[in-house]
């Protein structure tokens, strides 16, 4: 009896709870942010009960209200509103994923709370490896202070707890061979909060813990690193599954093959970060920091041996893999994920141990020095060498060379590809791909110094061997490598050789468009770094390329048929433009269309690695988002802002050609596609802000310097003798106006009646500011606007335009007092007109000639003085003619 009247109770509760979850749904979307906040606690109460059953279910009752509770999480206006649903929430996988997602909130308040949400009520291990790498890659930022405390305490008080204060424990359910960085940046925080040396206090990111638990924690974070290096297990590793015929063993000098390894990726990022720590402390003493390495890091042979040992492991993974397709005859696709699994970790742990090498001190002794050379050229010239390792080897090479040893690099790179070049069973092509591979990092860790050797002459036979291969992908290979050999190469030599081979391959409409790509990264590159680049190549020469890098840059810029080399063609530009070694309006308008057109505007931003992908539309958007207002700041240089408003008509060129030609072919182009209001506007901003912010610059400038003393002693503000001098400023909007009438004037007879009416609209909706604009630049906006009036012939265009003829009809009442009070030195000049007149009717004598030319000369130089600046003498000289 008992039990059925708790049940009768379950049923009213669920019964009356399901009555309000129709009243209260109305009122999470209620216009008050107070009633919304109300109603968002009555809700936390749904899924109070302390019984699970009537938890879980309520859950599925009430989805309804978890559905606008979610949306309340995402899009409620009030922050405190988010704030409140974040704590009321039940958690499942769909609102974990929301809380998750309010790491990356625009308020630092609703970002915190959705940290300490994860850190009071989700455990770490609940989370994929893609949430949790996602929280330490949005929350360890140094955008805000707040949000990254919040997450080290997340780090430090929840999930180190939950994985029982081992770091190594923690990195591991991060998946580091694919998180890297966010493990990385999730050690060093770990090691800082446990060696934080404070008298008083320990660490505020393990404020939280209690002391037994803050002792723990700091005797795992430091003690992590003790026996990493450990001996191999082969009962349970997955290599020695493989039969003895293809076990390649290491062997070291004793004969004897060595098992020491690293049992697992973490621990070796762990160790690498730790030794780099050390390194970077301030703390410690040379010989302290000495002692510690040597007590984390055993002795070189050792080293190089563990590395050759994972390097093996490697090697007899993909051997027994490849054994395996063949005997089963299986799809190559068709891989064991375990395995796929095991290599990644060999590769990554080998790379480690590589990265180790950096912050040893063997390079500083010279048996150490040279024994871990010759292990390092050894790797290179492995077969089973995974790419990856290449550039650890090479850059571990570099390191231990130093710059006073880049002549026994050169060497010892040579040797190697020479070595490379009689290996049998690599194939032609992976010879030359592990040559290339080793090339590319080479060049990079080099300096002109060496390029005057005379064993350097081999690496360009090298890579010019590449770049002439039939083979597309060793041709891409060599014309990366080309373009790094640019580097370091004189300019001379770039200009005769390199530059027409560069602008062959990239204007080689055959090639493939990886490489041309690669070609026109590599000529912006060299473009930056030498001047006479963007010259045109000199037609006296045989075979040379008489296009100029401007106009190939230009021709690719508006390639249609290839939207990567489009994109890179445009990344080119804004570099050079920026730099300033590429002003010119025609690329700018060009820029500018392809930054509004919406055919590669980006709707949303999923994929965020993305953004780093070289030829990315989501890439270049951004880059545009910087350029633009960057390149505005600059224009404070008359030929920078001349450029930026020469661009304007240009730009309306474009638009029209490109309506225009879709036209011709039956293509409908919709002029929304080219939002021509918003793109003249977007340059007359820009101008303006930086003007402005030029002035406010100024101004605080003048505020901080000592006041002026003028000759009587007085002090006086240096603005103070500026006021008489004041003139109305020449107007940016003014000037795109008339801009977009005299292009109007021009072309109003074939463009398009959609195009034309939005051009008249546009200029027809701009109001000027009468007061604060230069009458002269008034007089000639109503001109062109009067023009415009009678050259368009629509009758919808021509009434848009009629707003703004209005605002200049009664122009002469509102101009400068300067102008009317030289109106009578302008009807004198006029005046002069009808003496001329006379003069050239034999009217006049030798005496009217000789008043004429004392009156024209007074005229000539007194006028230019009255009228100011807003008149040049130039102009008055030809009135005068």
């Amino acid at each position: 009896q008992g039990s059925n009247s708790s049940s009768c109770n379950d049923e009213w509760r669920l019964e009356c709870a399901s009555k309000i979850q129709k009243l209260i749904i109305p009122r999470l979307r209620d216009k008050s942010q107070a009633v919304r906040q109300a109603a968002i606690k009555c809700c936390k109460h749904f899924f109070a009960s302390q019984k699970q059953q009537f938890r879980e279910d309520a859950e599925e009752r009430f989805g309804r209200v978890v559905a606008v509770m979610l949306w309340n999480t995402k899009h409620d206006p009030s922050f405190a509103n988010r704030l409140t649903t974040l704590r009321s929430l039940p958690l499942n996988e769909e609102t974990i994923e929301v809380i998750l997602s309010r790491v990356r909130d625009v308020k630092d308040k609703v970002r915190v709370e959705a940290l300490n949400v994860l850190m009071e009520k989700v455990d770490v291990n609940d989370l994929t490896d893609e949430q949790r790498s996602d929280v330490l890659r949005y929350g360890l930022t140094e955008r805000c202070a707040a949000t990254n405390a919040a997450t080290i305490q997340m780090l430090c008080c929840g999930w180190m707890k939950s994985a029982g204060f081992n770091p190594i424990a923690l990195i591991q359910l991060l998946d580091p061979s694919t998180n890297e960085k966010e493990c990385e940046n999730a050690i060093r925080v770990i090691i800082a909060a446990a060696e934080h040396q404070d008298d008083e206090n320990d660490s505020p990111a393990l404020s939280l813990l209690s002391d037994p638990e803050r002792r723990a924690f700091k005797k795992e974070v430091l003690g992590a690193t003790k026996n990493i290096f450990t001996e191999n297990d082969n009962s349970s590793s997955t290599v020695t599954e493989n039969d003895d015929s293809s076990s390649t063993d290491v062997v070291t000098e004793t004969g004897t093959p060595q098992s020491v390894i690293i049992p697992d990726p973490s621990a070796a990022l762990y160790l690498r970060i730790r030794c780099i720590l050390i390194n970077e402390s301030t703390r410690y003493s040379l010989s302290t920091k000495s002692t510690l390495l040597s007590e984390l890091i055993p002795d070189v042979t050792v080293l190089c041996t563990t590395l050759l040992n994972h390097i093996n492991r490697y090697a007899q993974s993909t051997q027994k893999r490849a054994k395996h397709v063949i005997n089963c005859h299986a799809m190559v696709e068709d891989f064991d994920e375990e395995a796929a699994t095991f290599e990644d970790g060999e590769c990554f742990i080998s790379l480690q141990l590589l990265q180790l090498v950096c912050v040893t001190e063997f390079a500083e002794e010279e048996g150490s020095r040279r024994y871990l050379l010759s292990a390092l050229g050894d790797m290179l010239i492995i077969e089973e060498l995974p790419h990856d390792l290449i550039e650890g080897c090479v850059r571990a090479m570099a390191n231990v060379y130093g710059k006073n040893g880049e002549t026994d690099f050169v060497t010892s790179v040579i040797h190697a590809l020479e070595e490379i070049d009689k290996l049998e069973g690599a194939g032609e092509q992976g010879r030359r791909l592990r040559q290339m591979a080793i090339l590319s990092v080479f060049l990079e860790n080099l300096t002109r110094r060496v390029v005057n050797n005379s064993q350097f002459g081999c690496v360009r036979d090298y890579i010019i061997s590449a770049v002439t291969c039939s083979n597309a992908f060793i041709r891409e290979s060599g014309v990366s490598c080309l373009g790094k050999l640019v580097l370091v190469s004189e300019e001379d030599v770039v200009l005769n050789e390199y530059k027409p081979l560069l602008l062959k391959i990239a204007t080689n409409e055959k090639e493939k468009e990886e490489i041309r790509a690669q070609a026109l990264l590599s000529i912006c590159d060299m473009a930056l770094l030498f001047n006479r680049v963007l010259l045109p190549s000199d037609d006296s020469c045989e075979d040379s390329i008489s296009e100029s890098v401007v106009s190939v840059i230009t021709e690719l810029l508006s390639q249609q048929k290839s939207e990567t080399l489009m994109v890179i063609a445009a990344e080119t530009c804004v570099k050079l433009s920026f730099a300033g070694k590429l002003i010119d309006s025609k690329i700018l308008a060009r820029l500018l269309m392809i930054y509004f057109n919406l055919d590669y505007t980006v709707e949303n931003d999923e994929d965020v690695d993305e953004v780093k992908v070289v030829g990315s539309p989501i890439r270049l958007q951004q880059l545009f988002s910087l350029f633009f207002p960057a390149f505005a700041a600059k224009c404070q240089n008359k030929k920078w802002k001349d450029a930026m408003l020469g661009s304007i008509p240009l730009l309306l060129y474009l638009i029209h050609e490109s309506i225009t030609a879709n036209s011709r072919k039956r293509k409908r182009t919709s002029v929304l596609k080219y939002p021509v209001g918003k793109m003249i506007d977007y340059i007359c901003v820009l101008l303006d802000d930086a003007a402005a912010a030029v002035l406010e610059y100024q101004q605080a400038d003048a505020t901080e310097n000592s006041q002026a003393v003028d000759k009587d002693g007085e002090n006086r503000s240096p603005a103070d003798g500026d006021t008489k001098n004041s003139t109305k400023e020449i107007s940016t909007k003014v000037t795109a106006i008339i801009s977009v009438c005299q292009f109007i004037n021009d072309n109003s007879y074939s463009m398009s009646v959609a195009f034309l009416r939005n051009l008249c609209k546009y200029v027809g909706d701009t109001c000027v500011d009468i007061n604060a604009t230069s009458s002269r630049q008034l007089y000639e906006l109503k001109q062109y606007v009067n023009q415009s009036e009678w050259t368009v012939d629509d009758k919808v265009a021509s009434r848009s335009l009629k707003s703004l003829s209005e605002q200049l009809e009664d122009l002469e009442e509102v101009e400068d007092d300067d102008v009317g009070e030289n109106q009578e030195l302008i009807e004198s000049f006029a005046n002069m007109t009808d003496l001329s007149e006379e003069r050239d009717d034999g009217k006049t004598d030798d005496v009217d000639t000789t008043v004429d030319n004392i009156m024209f000369s007074e005229l000539h130089n007194e006028l230019p003085a009255k009228l100011g600046d807003d008149c040049k003498t130039d102009d008055v000289d030809t009135t005068v003619d």
